[in-house]
Protein backbone atom coordinates (compact mmCIF):
# COMPACT_ATOMS: atom_id res chain seq x y z
CA UNK A 1 0.00 0.00 0.00
CA UNK A 2 2.87 2.42 0.74
CA UNK A 3 4.97 1.83 -2.50
CA UNK A 4 1.55 2.37 -4.41
CA UNK A 5 1.35 5.65 -2.71
CA UNK A 6 5.04 6.61 -3.74
CA UNK A 7 4.21 5.86 -7.04
CA UNK A 8 0.99 7.75 -7.27
CA UNK A 9 1.93 10.71 -5.15
CA UNK A 10 4.92 12.22 -8.29
CA UNK A 11 1.79 11.16 -10.70
CA UNK A 12 -0.21 13.55 -8.60
CA UNK A 13 2.17 16.37 -8.16
CA UNK A 14 2.78 16.34 -12.17
CA UNK A 15 -1.16 16.83 -12.62
CA UNK A 16 -0.96 19.85 -10.08
CA UNK A 17 2.40 21.41 -11.99
CA UNK A 18 0.44 20.79 -15.29
CA UNK A 19 -2.88 22.57 -14.16
CA UNK A 20 -1.05 25.07 -13.28
CA UNK A 21 0.80 25.67 -15.97
CA UNK A 22 -1.81 25.71 -17.89
CA UNK A 23 -3.43 28.05 -15.99
CA UNK A 24 -0.89 30.31 -15.82
CA UNK A 25 -0.46 30.39 -19.59
CA UNK A 26 -4.23 31.32 -19.53
CA UNK A 27 -3.51 34.10 -17.06
CA UNK A 28 -1.52 35.50 -19.38
CA UNK A 29 -3.23 34.94 -22.59
CA UNK A 30 -5.84 36.80 -20.85
CA UNK A 31 -4.14 39.23 -19.58
CA UNK A 32 -4.32 41.59 -22.42
CA UNK A 33 -2.86 44.74 -21.26
CA UNK A 34 -2.08 46.10 -17.90
CA UNK A 35 -5.82 47.17 -15.58
CA UNK A 36 -6.09 50.75 -14.82
CA UNK A 37 -5.88 49.79 -10.94
CA UNK A 38 -2.12 48.33 -11.50
CA UNK A 39 -0.94 51.09 -13.73
CA UNK A 40 -2.23 53.92 -11.22
CA UNK A 41 0.29 52.02 -8.86
CA UNK A 42 3.63 51.72 -11.46
CA UNK A 43 5.24 54.19 -9.33
CA UNK A 44 5.83 52.11 -6.65
CA UNK A 45 6.52 49.03 -8.69
CA UNK A 46 7.79 46.49 -7.91
CA UNK A 47 7.39 46.89 -4.09
CA UNK A 48 8.84 44.74 -1.28
CA UNK A 49 4.68 43.56 -1.18
CA UNK A 50 5.11 41.93 -4.82
CA UNK A 51 8.04 39.90 -3.94
CA UNK A 52 6.48 39.10 -0.56
CA UNK A 53 3.46 37.78 -2.56
CA UNK A 54 5.99 36.13 -5.16
CA UNK A 55 7.45 33.76 -2.31
CA UNK A 56 4.30 33.22 -1.01
CA UNK A 57 2.59 32.31 -3.46
CA UNK A 58 5.00 30.26 -5.50
CA UNK A 59 5.36 30.89 -9.34
CA UNK A 60 2.38 29.69 -10.92
CA UNK A 61 0.15 31.48 -8.71
CA UNK A 62 -2.12 33.99 -10.20
CA UNK A 63 -1.05 37.14 -7.97
CA UNK A 64 2.74 36.05 -9.63
CA UNK A 65 2.20 35.37 -12.83
CA UNK A 66 0.36 38.37 -13.06
CA UNK A 67 2.75 40.47 -11.73
CA UNK A 68 5.74 38.55 -13.11
CA UNK A 69 4.20 39.63 -16.73
CA UNK A 70 3.54 43.55 -15.65
CA UNK A 71 7.24 43.37 -14.52
CA UNK A 72 8.59 42.42 -17.61
CA UNK A 73 6.84 44.34 -19.90
CA UNK A 74 7.33 47.39 -17.79
CA UNK A 75 10.73 46.55 -17.69
CA UNK A 76 10.75 46.59 -21.62
CA UNK A 77 8.70 49.50 -22.05
CA UNK A 78 11.02 52.11 -23.07
CA UNK A 79 12.16 50.43 -25.87
CA UNK A 80 8.93 49.39 -27.11
CA UNK A 81 7.39 52.98 -26.75
CA UNK A 82 10.61 53.56 -29.70
CA UNK A 83 9.54 51.23 -31.91
CA UNK A 84 6.01 51.86 -31.66
CA UNK A 85 6.85 55.30 -32.40
CA UNK A 86 8.80 54.70 -35.56
CA UNK A 87 6.18 52.80 -37.17
CA UNK A 88 2.31 54.84 -36.09
CA UNK A 89 1.57 58.19 -36.15
CA UNK A 90 -2.22 59.17 -34.33
CA UNK A 91 -2.26 55.12 -33.09
CA UNK A 92 -2.76 54.58 -29.27
CA UNK A 93 -3.00 51.37 -27.59
CA UNK A 94 -6.41 50.80 -25.70
CA UNK A 95 -6.53 49.67 -22.38
CA UNK A 96 -9.00 47.20 -22.40
CA UNK A 97 -10.16 43.69 -21.43
CA UNK A 98 -11.85 41.95 -24.54
CA UNK A 99 -11.94 37.93 -22.23
CA UNK A 100 -14.78 39.66 -20.98
CA UNK A 101 -17.58 40.52 -23.43
CA UNK A 102 -19.55 42.88 -22.07
CA UNK A 103 -15.97 45.16 -22.41
CA UNK A 104 -17.56 45.18 -26.32
CA UNK A 105 -19.73 48.14 -24.99
CA UNK A 106 -16.86 50.35 -23.94
CA UNK A 107 -15.05 49.35 -27.49
CA UNK A 108 -18.57 50.65 -29.30
CA UNK A 109 -18.44 53.64 -27.03
CA UNK A 110 -15.13 54.69 -27.62
CA UNK A 111 -16.09 54.22 -31.59
CA UNK A 112 -19.14 56.60 -30.94
CA UNK A 113 -17.08 58.95 -29.33
CA UNK A 114 -14.45 59.21 -32.02
CA UNK A 115 -17.36 59.42 -34.22
CA UNK A 116 -19.36 62.00 -32.56
CA UNK A 117 -16.19 64.43 -32.19
CA UNK A 118 -14.27 63.50 -35.54
CA UNK A 119 -11.39 62.00 -33.93
CA UNK A 120 -9.36 60.20 -36.26
CA UNK A 121 -7.16 58.25 -34.03
CA UNK A 122 -7.17 54.69 -34.35
CA UNK A 123 -6.33 52.23 -31.92
CA UNK A 124 -4.43 48.82 -31.71
CA UNK A 125 -6.82 46.25 -29.35
CA UNK A 126 -5.56 43.19 -27.97
CA UNK A 127 -7.61 40.12 -28.16
CA UNK A 128 -7.36 36.71 -25.92
CA UNK A 129 -6.81 33.83 -27.79
CA UNK A 130 -7.40 31.16 -25.57
CA UNK A 131 -11.10 30.75 -24.46
CA UNK A 132 -13.10 33.35 -25.86
CA UNK A 133 -16.33 31.53 -26.28
CA UNK A 134 -18.63 33.52 -28.29
CA UNK A 135 -16.38 36.89 -28.27
CA UNK A 136 -15.09 35.54 -32.18
CA UNK A 137 -18.61 35.09 -33.11
CA UNK A 138 -19.23 38.82 -31.65
CA UNK A 139 -16.19 40.00 -33.15
CA UNK A 140 -16.95 39.08 -36.86
CA UNK A 141 -20.03 41.12 -36.57
CA UNK A 142 -18.23 44.26 -36.13
CA UNK A 143 -19.45 46.18 -38.62
CA UNK A 144 -16.94 47.57 -41.06
CA UNK A 145 -17.10 51.09 -40.29
CA UNK A 146 -16.12 50.29 -36.16
CA UNK A 147 -13.62 48.22 -37.62
CA UNK A 148 -11.81 50.97 -40.01
CA UNK A 149 -10.39 52.69 -36.22
CA UNK A 150 -9.32 49.57 -34.56
CA UNK A 151 -6.38 47.36 -35.57
CA UNK A 152 -6.83 43.90 -32.98
CA UNK A 153 -3.50 41.60 -31.81
CA UNK A 154 -3.89 38.09 -31.06
CA UNK A 155 -0.22 36.60 -31.16
CA UNK A 156 1.42 36.80 -27.86
CA UNK A 157 4.34 38.46 -28.73
CA UNK A 158 2.59 41.39 -30.51
CA UNK A 159 0.31 42.12 -27.15
CA UNK A 160 3.47 41.53 -25.33
CA UNK A 161 4.64 44.72 -27.19
CA UNK A 162 1.54 46.61 -27.39
CA UNK A 163 1.66 45.90 -23.35
CA UNK A 164 4.75 47.39 -22.82
CA UNK A 165 3.62 50.47 -24.90
CA UNK A 166 0.85 51.02 -22.59
CA UNK A 167 2.64 51.79 -19.62
CA UNK A 168 3.23 55.04 -21.71
CA UNK A 169 0.30 57.25 -21.10
CA UNK A 170 1.04 59.19 -24.08
CA UNK A 171 0.72 55.59 -26.57
CA UNK A 172 -2.55 54.58 -24.60
CA UNK A 173 -5.80 55.41 -23.49
CA UNK A 174 -8.21 54.11 -20.75
CA UNK A 175 -11.53 53.15 -21.13
CA UNK A 176 -12.26 54.08 -17.33
CA UNK A 177 -14.18 57.14 -18.68
CA UNK A 178 -16.36 55.30 -21.11
CA UNK A 179 -17.70 52.34 -18.17
CA UNK A 180 -20.42 52.28 -15.89
CA UNK A 181 -19.89 55.15 -13.57
CA UNK A 182 -20.72 58.55 -11.73
CA UNK A 183 -19.24 60.66 -15.00
CA UNK A 184 -21.02 58.46 -17.48
CA UNK A 185 -22.29 59.72 -20.68
CA UNK A 186 -22.58 56.55 -23.25
CA UNK A 187 -25.80 57.24 -23.77
CA UNK A 188 -24.44 60.57 -26.06
CA UNK A 189 -23.04 57.76 -28.47
CA UNK A 190 -25.62 55.40 -28.27
CA UNK A 191 -26.59 55.86 -32.16
CA UNK A 192 -23.10 55.07 -33.18
CA UNK A 193 -23.07 52.38 -30.65
CA UNK A 194 -26.01 50.74 -32.48
CA UNK A 195 -24.53 50.89 -34.97
CA UNK A 196 -21.09 49.00 -34.15
CA UNK A 197 -22.62 45.39 -34.32
CA UNK A 198 -23.81 44.38 -38.19
CA UNK A 199 -26.77 41.79 -37.61
CA UNK A 200 -26.43 40.84 -41.48
CA UNK A 201 -23.15 39.79 -41.09
CA UNK A 202 -24.10 37.13 -38.34
CA UNK A 203 -26.38 35.60 -41.38
CA UNK A 204 -23.81 35.90 -44.04
CA UNK A 205 -21.23 34.01 -41.90
CA UNK A 206 -19.23 30.90 -42.95
CA UNK A 207 -20.74 28.81 -40.17
CA UNK A 208 -24.08 29.59 -41.22
CA UNK A 209 -23.71 29.25 -45.24
CA UNK A 210 -22.73 25.60 -44.76
CA UNK A 211 -25.50 24.84 -42.72
CA UNK A 212 -29.08 24.91 -43.45
CA UNK A 213 -30.51 24.03 -40.32
CA UNK A 214 -28.66 26.94 -38.56
CA UNK A 215 -30.06 29.44 -41.20
CA UNK A 216 -33.30 28.19 -41.07
CA UNK A 217 -32.93 28.68 -37.26
CA UNK A 218 -31.84 31.87 -37.48
CA UNK A 219 -34.24 33.08 -39.89
CA UNK A 220 -37.59 31.43 -38.40
CA UNK A 221 -36.19 33.20 -34.98
CA UNK A 222 -35.98 36.24 -36.21
CA UNK A 223 -39.16 36.09 -37.45
CA UNK A 224 -40.99 35.86 -34.39
CA UNK A 225 -41.50 37.78 -31.14
CA UNK A 226 -38.37 36.54 -29.10
CA UNK A 227 -37.27 37.48 -25.45
CA UNK A 228 -34.22 36.19 -24.26
CA UNK A 229 -33.47 35.86 -20.68
CA UNK A 230 -29.93 36.24 -19.49
CA UNK A 231 -29.63 35.27 -15.58
CA UNK A 232 -26.27 34.50 -13.85
CA UNK A 233 -27.20 31.92 -11.52
CA UNK A 234 -25.56 29.51 -9.36
CA UNK A 235 -23.99 27.53 -12.40
CA UNK A 236 -22.73 30.17 -13.75
CA UNK A 237 -18.75 29.23 -14.70
CA UNK A 238 -19.81 25.88 -12.33
CA UNK A 239 -19.54 28.83 -9.68
CA UNK A 240 -19.41 27.22 -5.88
CA UNK A 241 -19.64 30.33 -4.00
CA UNK A 242 -22.78 32.62 -3.41
CA UNK A 243 -21.68 35.34 -6.02
CA UNK A 244 -23.57 38.85 -4.81
CA UNK A 245 -24.16 39.06 -8.44
CA UNK A 246 -26.00 35.88 -8.66
CA UNK A 247 -30.20 35.45 -8.79
CA UNK A 248 -32.39 32.67 -8.19
CA UNK A 249 -34.18 31.65 -11.59
CA UNK A 250 -37.34 30.83 -9.69
CA UNK A 251 -38.01 34.31 -8.88
CA UNK A 252 -38.68 34.42 -12.95
CA UNK A 253 -41.12 32.06 -12.90
CA UNK A 254 -43.89 34.26 -13.08
CA UNK A 255 -42.41 36.65 -15.34
CA UNK A 256 -41.96 34.15 -18.14
CA UNK A 257 -45.41 32.83 -17.63
CA UNK A 258 -47.00 36.42 -18.39
CA UNK A 259 -44.25 37.10 -21.63
CA UNK A 260 -45.36 33.42 -22.59
CA UNK A 261 -48.98 34.42 -22.42
CA UNK A 262 -48.52 37.53 -24.49
CA UNK A 263 -47.03 34.97 -27.26
CA UNK A 264 -43.61 35.65 -27.03
CA UNK A 265 -41.28 32.76 -27.36
CA UNK A 266 -38.22 32.52 -24.50
CA UNK A 267 -34.73 31.66 -25.01
CA UNK A 268 -32.09 31.07 -22.27
CA UNK A 269 -28.51 31.88 -23.11
CA UNK A 270 -27.54 31.09 -20.05
CA UNK A 271 -28.16 27.81 -18.02
CA UNK A 272 -31.60 28.36 -16.57
CA UNK A 273 -31.14 25.56 -13.60
CA UNK A 274 -33.51 22.35 -13.10
CA UNK A 275 -35.97 23.91 -10.91
CA UNK A 276 -37.01 26.47 -13.43
CA UNK A 277 -36.92 24.35 -16.30
CA UNK A 278 -38.71 22.04 -14.60
CA UNK A 279 -41.40 24.48 -13.66
CA UNK A 280 -42.00 25.07 -17.27
CA UNK A 281 -42.43 21.67 -18.30
CA UNK A 282 -44.75 21.55 -15.76
CA UNK A 283 -47.06 24.33 -17.37
CA UNK A 284 -45.93 23.04 -20.50
CA UNK A 285 -44.24 26.58 -21.73
CA UNK A 286 -41.76 25.45 -24.70
CA UNK A 287 -38.42 27.08 -24.18
CA UNK A 288 -34.95 27.32 -25.56
CA UNK A 289 -31.17 27.12 -23.99
CA UNK A 290 -28.24 28.38 -26.70
CA UNK A 291 -25.78 28.48 -24.42
CA UNK A 292 -21.94 29.02 -26.06
CA UNK A 293 -19.60 26.39 -26.76
CA UNK A 294 -18.22 25.18 -30.35
CA UNK A 295 -18.58 27.73 -33.65
CA UNK A 296 -22.28 26.93 -34.37
CA UNK A 297 -23.55 27.33 -30.70
CA UNK A 298 -21.67 30.00 -30.34
CA UNK A 299 -23.38 31.59 -33.36
CA UNK A 300 -27.05 30.95 -32.09
CA UNK A 301 -26.21 32.10 -28.77
CA UNK A 302 -25.42 35.72 -30.05
CA UNK A 303 -28.49 35.48 -32.07
CA UNK A 304 -30.63 35.26 -29.32
CA UNK A 305 -28.38 38.38 -28.20
CA UNK A 306 -28.85 40.83 -31.07
CA UNK A 307 -31.76 40.01 -32.67
CA UNK A 308 -34.08 39.60 -29.57
CA UNK A 309 -37.33 41.56 -29.28
CA UNK A 310 -35.93 42.48 -26.24
CA UNK A 311 -33.42 41.18 -23.34
CA UNK A 312 -33.95 40.42 -19.64
CA UNK A 313 -30.59 40.36 -18.01
CA UNK A 314 -28.67 40.48 -15.02
CA UNK A 315 -25.20 41.48 -14.26
CA UNK A 316 -23.55 39.65 -16.78
CA UNK A 317 -21.13 40.31 -19.39
CA UNK A 318 -23.96 38.65 -22.28
CA UNK A 319 -26.91 41.43 -21.36
CA UNK A 320 -24.79 44.39 -22.23
CA UNK A 321 -24.61 43.20 -25.60
CA UNK A 322 -27.87 44.03 -26.74
CA UNK A 323 -27.16 47.23 -26.09
CA UNK A 324 -24.73 47.25 -29.09
CA UNK A 325 -27.23 45.90 -31.19
CA UNK A 326 -29.90 48.58 -30.10
CA UNK A 327 -32.10 45.79 -28.69
CA UNK A 328 -33.67 47.30 -25.76
CA UNK A 329 -32.46 45.83 -22.22
CA UNK A 330 -34.74 44.95 -19.15
CA UNK A 331 -31.93 44.83 -16.45
CA UNK A 332 -32.54 43.08 -13.19
CA UNK A 333 -31.15 42.27 -10.00
CA UNK A 334 -28.65 44.87 -10.63
CA UNK A 335 -26.00 44.98 -7.43
CA UNK A 336 -24.89 48.09 -8.31
CA UNK A 337 -26.94 51.03 -8.06
CA UNK A 338 -24.16 53.12 -10.68
CA UNK A 339 -24.84 50.45 -13.00
CA UNK A 340 -26.82 52.50 -16.08
CA UNK A 341 -28.11 51.41 -19.28
CA UNK A 342 -28.63 53.45 -22.52
CA UNK A 343 -31.58 54.31 -24.14
CA UNK A 344 -35.62 55.51 -23.72
CA UNK A 345 -36.19 51.89 -23.88
CA UNK A 346 -34.04 50.49 -21.52
CA UNK A 347 -34.86 49.81 -17.90
CA UNK A 348 -32.82 48.94 -14.74
CA UNK A 349 -34.15 47.51 -11.61
CA UNK A 350 -31.61 47.06 -8.54
CA UNK A 351 -31.37 45.11 -6.07
CA UNK A 352 -32.33 46.32 -2.19
CA UNK A 353 -29.61 47.60 0.03
CA UNK A 354 -30.39 47.12 3.94
CA UNK A 355 -28.57 47.90 6.73
CA UNK A 356 -28.34 44.75 9.10
CA UNK A 357 -28.20 46.51 12.15
CA UNK A 358 -31.93 47.25 11.94
CA UNK A 359 -32.95 46.07 8.52
CA UNK A 360 -33.79 49.36 7.87
CA UNK A 361 -34.24 49.76 3.61
CA UNK A 362 -31.46 51.99 2.27
CA UNK A 363 -33.43 54.70 0.30
CA UNK A 364 -31.80 55.84 -3.53
CA UNK A 365 -31.31 59.51 -1.79
CA UNK A 366 -28.61 57.95 0.54
CA UNK A 367 -26.87 56.15 -1.88
CA UNK A 368 -24.21 58.51 -2.50
CA UNK A 369 -23.87 58.52 1.74
CA UNK A 370 -22.95 54.99 2.05
CA UNK A 371 -20.74 54.66 -0.78
CA UNK A 372 -23.40 52.49 -3.40
CA UNK A 373 -22.61 54.69 -6.42
CA UNK A 374 -18.95 53.60 -6.50
CA UNK A 375 -17.72 50.45 -7.33
CA UNK A 376 -17.80 48.25 -4.04
CA UNK A 377 -17.05 44.71 -2.95
CA UNK A 378 -18.70 42.44 -0.59
CA UNK A 379 -15.97 43.22 1.70
CA UNK A 380 -16.82 46.67 1.23
CA UNK A 381 -20.73 45.83 2.06
CA UNK A 382 -19.98 43.65 5.26
CA UNK A 383 -17.44 46.31 6.67
CA UNK A 384 -20.21 48.95 6.63
CA UNK A 385 -23.05 46.52 7.87
CA UNK A 386 -24.74 46.38 4.75
CA UNK A 387 -26.91 43.44 2.96
CA UNK A 388 -28.39 43.04 0.00
CA UNK A 389 -31.90 41.17 -1.22
CA UNK A 390 -33.05 39.95 -4.29
CA UNK A 391 -35.94 41.32 -6.39
CA UNK A 392 -38.88 39.27 -5.29
CA UNK A 393 -40.69 37.67 -8.09
CA UNK A 394 -43.71 40.20 -7.26
CA UNK A 395 -41.37 43.04 -8.17
CA UNK A 396 -40.02 41.68 -11.28
CA UNK A 397 -43.46 40.83 -12.68
CA UNK A 398 -44.65 44.42 -12.05
CA UNK A 399 -41.40 45.62 -13.23
CA UNK A 400 -42.15 44.09 -16.62
CA UNK A 401 -45.29 45.73 -16.80
CA UNK A 402 -43.58 49.19 -16.26
CA UNK A 403 -40.85 48.01 -18.91
CA UNK A 404 -43.23 46.34 -21.70
CA UNK A 405 -45.82 49.87 -20.99
CA UNK A 406 -42.29 52.16 -21.61
CA UNK A 407 -41.49 49.90 -24.75
CA UNK A 408 -45.05 50.81 -26.16
CA UNK A 409 -44.67 54.50 -25.05
CA UNK A 410 -41.34 54.28 -27.13
CA UNK A 411 -42.60 52.61 -30.13
CA UNK A 412 -46.02 55.01 -30.28
CA UNK A 413 -43.65 58.52 -30.01
CA UNK A 414 -40.92 57.66 -33.04
CA UNK A 415 -38.26 59.46 -33.21
CA UNK A 416 -36.71 59.93 -29.97
CA UNK A 417 -34.40 62.77 -30.95
CA UNK A 418 -37.49 64.91 -30.92
CA UNK A 419 -38.23 67.61 -27.86
CA UNK A 420 -41.39 67.19 -27.99
CA UNK A 421 -41.50 63.09 -27.81
CA UNK A 422 -38.89 63.58 -24.92
CA UNK A 423 -41.46 65.42 -22.75
CA UNK A 424 -43.75 63.26 -23.74
CA UNK A 425 -42.48 60.68 -23.01
CA UNK A 426 -41.34 62.09 -19.06
CA UNK A 427 -44.80 63.06 -18.67
CA UNK A 428 -45.74 59.49 -19.04
CA UNK A 429 -43.61 57.69 -16.77
CA UNK A 430 -44.83 59.81 -14.02
CA UNK A 431 -48.14 58.37 -14.72
CA UNK A 432 -46.63 54.82 -14.77
CA UNK A 433 -47.13 54.20 -10.97
CA UNK A 434 -48.52 50.87 -8.90
CA UNK A 435 -49.19 50.54 -5.60
CA UNK A 436 -45.52 49.34 -4.10
CA UNK A 437 -43.35 49.96 -7.61
CA UNK A 438 -42.45 53.58 -8.48
CA UNK A 439 -40.24 55.44 -10.94
CA UNK A 440 -37.52 56.94 -9.56
CA UNK A 441 -35.81 59.96 -11.58
CA UNK A 442 -32.56 60.08 -10.55
CA UNK A 443 -31.54 63.15 -9.07
CA UNK A 444 -28.49 65.03 -11.73
CA UNK A 445 -26.60 65.90 -8.53
CA UNK A 446 -25.85 61.98 -7.60
CA UNK A 447 -25.63 61.45 -11.72
CA UNK A 448 -24.82 57.67 -11.66
CA UNK A 449 -26.79 57.85 -14.90
CA UNK A 450 -24.82 60.65 -16.07
CA UNK A 451 -26.54 62.17 -19.40
CA UNK A 452 -28.35 57.95 -19.68
CA UNK A 453 -31.80 58.37 -20.84
CA UNK A 454 -32.99 55.22 -19.26
CA UNK A 455 -35.26 54.63 -16.46
CA UNK A 456 -34.92 53.30 -13.29
CA UNK A 457 -37.19 51.66 -10.80
CA UNK A 458 -37.37 51.29 -7.51
CA UNK A 459 -39.23 49.60 -4.80
CA UNK A 460 -41.05 51.16 -2.39
CA UNK A 461 -41.24 50.91 1.66
CA UNK A 462 -44.20 49.08 3.45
Amino acid sequence: MLNTYKKEAPLELLKSLRYRIIRAIVLVDNQLVPSPVFIARRSSFPSIRFWHQLLKDGPFSTSAVQSLWYLTTFLLSPLSVLVFASFTKKTKVLRIDLSQIGSYLWLASLYGQSELNNDETSYVVCRPYIYTANNNALQSCISDDGLRRFTFARSLFMRFLYTSVSWNPHYSRLTTDLEYSKSNDMSLYEKYIARFIDRSKLLNSSAVASSPYLYRTLTESNASPNVTFCLRTSHFYGEKFASPRNVNPLSYLNVIIHLHGLGYNINFVTDPGHSLTRELGSRSIPFQVFLPGDGVRDILNLNCLINCTFLIGTSTGGSIVPLLAGRPVFFTNIHIPSFSPLKYSDCILTKSYYLAINNQRIQPALFDEYGLLDNFSVSDLVQKGILIKDNSPELLLRALLLFIDNLDTCRSLGDMSSQDAILSLKARRYSLQTERVRLHKVLKRFAFCGHSNAIQIQEMEN
